[in-house]
């Protein structure tokens, strides 16, 4: 199965983690689901029930993330 590379691509779970571990937002793979599921991450429904995300939402959701914490 090719994989779509572009900002639309839609990723599976797994993909969407390590997109957003590349971008310093390292979360477990449930949690991801959780949030697509209270609706804070879009995703998309496959009739399978599977999730899948686009890619171009989890740049936006990286982006927003602090790269460095404050000093105290």
């Amino acid at each position: 199965m090719e994989h779509e590379t572009g900002p639309d691509a839609l990723l599976t779970t797994g993909e969407a983690i390590r997109e957003l571990a590349e971008r310093g937002l390292k979360i477990h793979s449930r949690t991801l689901i959780r949030w697509a599921r209270q609706g804070q991450v879009k995703a998309e429904t496959l009739p399978s029930g599977r999730l899948r995300y686009r890619r171009s939402h989890l740049l936006a959701i990286a982006s927003d993330q602090p790269t460095d914490t404050p000093a105290a």
